[in-house]
């Protein structure tokens, strides 16, 4: 017989009490292990380079030396890989690039304190500096915006003191701001009324905070642009009509705006901004009528002189940039500061303008416009264009007219203009050029430029007298003198003069950009035939006696036919260029027709006005007449009329 193994099973229940103990301790310690190397293999997988609140919070909290100098080195390695994801390197392209991202590491980096805040503050002016402008931005660019303005109302205006964290904060929000006002203008901004609405209340901490900046022009500039644009924005819809901003009062110089009063409301767009972008469009495409587009911009001087200056600050800035390459267009520039009344031969040539320029303008685009000539100065495309914006010699007399170092003198030789409304111009301008001293030092090619700025400023400071003026250079220096950029010696190519600059190279590129493609039309493609159609072409056949053609039968053109009928209508004499140039004329022309037409009216009705006055006017002097011969005469009766007499009832006189 076969013998049969019965496997024997030791269960709980059959085994001894010190057994069972004994074996649920092993099974205890191998699950023990098990999650321990489980836990092991999971740790590893998680980024040590990860901007977590915890690491903010140990790199505040931290004293020793040794783990002070090992937080700040992992800092560091977590701002090189921001940085990277910011395009830093590309200037914001690339499929490594993006953006939100890196924005919100940069701004969590902030919060650490030391060197590594104001070098993270620093790479996120750049980025948004240089970024392009996409409506994808949108969320990012919100949340950045309530940071930086709570960030303002909570912490930095309890100091006594302006630092520079703070400056660089406001110019971060002026940043920001713009590009959320560009995206605004291209009507990307409609569903994000939440974030308008929690935007809204910040800008009403922002307005108590105000008074804090008026001693700094140059600061006190980027909290009215903060306020401006984000009035404009929240009120633009329905909804927030009910929570408009009744507190934004801005000082001195800037009039409060209302909803109604928004000129691009009621005509579209700011003429000033559309013939700055026309002309920017004109010197990036080398288009001939350029010259004409200047001059009726010159003829816009009053539409500088309007509450609403954020849209002819951005034409500002748009001319600006063409100003870069285009002397046309930097002249034109320098001839809408000039003033009209104080310039008998400019008056004589602009005929019916009245008296209009620099003084006329509210201080913030005084101050935009200082800005852009010292971006000129610096980034102009050759050495005429800097020198003709630093200093604009005026022919044959030899005086400096609308450079920037006349504006170093401003409103010291006038008595017609207030000092309040000068001595913030004067502040820009000193603090410009200060800059622009620090930055081309050491600069060979263009010594010659930084000593005539050197020059003029020094001669300026020996006869100011206003301290407040003279504050611009302790501030500019103290912007200018801080510690060097820890990146320029790095393989990203940063620039080694950022710090402290307020001469941003690329935003006004994006604006331009931006702006032109939202205002100006498209011009349709029309590629002219290739060169085969024309060789294919069949010579003619001999001629054949007609047919009769049959009736209700549609002919069918062939291929060859139907590119031979598209040939027949084509001008081969007028290529892509011309019908690009004709197409812009077009577009002008039918805005300059109907600023024409506007025109027309206001005189025929200033006409009617003036023919009902005379009326008026001789009607007083009859009635005064025959007042003066009652009392003479001592009679009531008309001068045809004879006392006494009836007049009989069938004549009338």
């Amino acid at each position: 017989m076969p013998i049969i193994k019965i496997p024997v099973v030791h269960n709980f229940g059959i085994i001894s009490q010190t057994h069972q103990e004994d074996l649920q301790r092993r099974l205890l310690k191998k699950a023990q292990e098990l999650e321990a190397s489980q836990n092991a293999k999971i740790s590893p997988s998680r980024n040590p380079f990860e901007i977590t609140e915890e690491f903010i919070k140990k790199y505040n909290s931290v004293q020793e030396p040794e783990e002070q100098e090992h937080s700040v080195d992992q800092a560091r390695k977590m701002l090189r890989r921001s940085m990277r994801r910011a395009g830093l390197n590309s200037q914001g392209h690339g499929d490594h690039v993006d953006f939100p991202l890196a924005w919100t590491e940069l701004l969590l980096l902030a919060l650490c304190r030391g060197k590594i805040q104001d070098e993270s503050l620093d790479v996120l002016l750049i980025s948004l500096d240089q970024a392009p402008v996409h409506d994808e931005h949108a969320p990012v660019l919100f949340y950045l915006a309530e940071s930086v303005l709570y960030w303002l109302c909570t912490d930095t205006v309890q100091k006594p003191f302006l630092y520079s964290s703070e400056v660089k904060m406001l110019k971060l929000g002026h940043l920001i701001f713009l590009r959320l006002f560009l995206l605004h203008k291209s009507n990307c901004l409609n569903g994000y009324t939440e974030n308008k609405f929690r935007l809204l209340n910040f800008l009403k901490a922002l307005t108590q905070c105000e008074p804090c900046y008026k001693p700094f022009p140059n600061v006190l500039f980027a909290v009215h642009f903060i306020l401006q644009t984000g009035e404009i924005m929240c009120e633009c819809d329905i909804f927030m009509k009910k929570h408009s901003i009744d507190s934004v009062q801005p000082s001195t110089g800037s009039p409060s705006q209302c909803p109604g009063e928004v000129d691009q409301k009621d005509d579209g767009v700011n003429q000033v901004l559309w013939h700055c972008l026309v002309s920017w469009y004109c010197v990036q495409n080398n288009i001939k009528q350029l010259k004409d587009v200047l001059q009726h911009l010159v003829l816009l001087q009053e539409e500088l002189q309007q509450k609403n200056w954020v849209d002819s600050g951005l034409g500002l800035v748009v001319l600006g940039e063409a100003g870069k390459s285009s002397l046309l267009c930097l002249q034109a520039l320098l001839d809408l500061a000039v003033d009209c009344g104080q310039d008998g031969d400019t008056q004589q040539k602009k005929g019916a303008v009245s008296s209009a320029g620099l003084s006329a303008w509210p201080w913030q685009l005084k101050h935009i416009y200082v800005n852009a000539l010292a971006d000129i100065c610096l980034h102009g495309s050759h050495a005429e264009i800097q020198k003709t914006a630093l200093v604009r010699k005026r022919q044959p007399k030899g005086q400096n007219e609308g450079g920037l170092l006349s504006i170093l003198e401003y409103g010291t030789l006038s008595d017609g203009i207030s000092d309040e409304e000068t001595w913030c111009t004067r502040y820009s301008a000193i603090h410009a050029v200060v800059k622009i001293c620090h930055v081309l030092h050491g600069d060979v090619a263009r010594e010659g430029l930084r000593n005539a700025a050197w020059k003029a400023l020094q001669e300026q400071l020996g006869k100011e007298t206003d301290l407040r003026v003279l504050e611009a250079t302790r501030v500019a220096e103290a912007e200018v003198n801080s510690p060097k950029n820890p990146f320029s010696n790095v393989d990203l190519k940063t620039p080694s003069n950022f710090l402290g600059n307020d001469s941003f190279q690329f935003i006004s590129l994006r604006v331009a950009a931006t702006l032109s493609q939202l205002h100006i039309p498209p011009i349709p493609l029309k590629l002219p035939l290739s060169r085969w159609a024309k060789k294919e072409i069949s010579p003619p056949r001999a001629c054949h006696p007609k047919q009769q053609p049959v009736k209700n039968k549609v002919p069918q053109l062939t291929l060859r036919q139907e590119i031979l009928l598209a040939e027949a209508s084509y001008e081969p004499s007028i290529d892509f260029n011309t019908r690009t140039e004709l197409h812009l004329m077009d577009i002008v022309k039918d805005q300059w027709g109907k600023e024409l037409q506007m025109k027309l009216k206001e005189e025929e009705e200033n006409e009617n006005k003036q023919l009902q006055e005379k009326e008026r006017q001789a009607e007083e002097h009859f009635k005064e007449i025959m007042r003066k011969r009652e009392e003479k005469l001592n009679k009531k009766t008309k001068p045809y009329e004879l006392p006494g007499i009836e007049k009989p009832a069938n004549i009338n006189f």
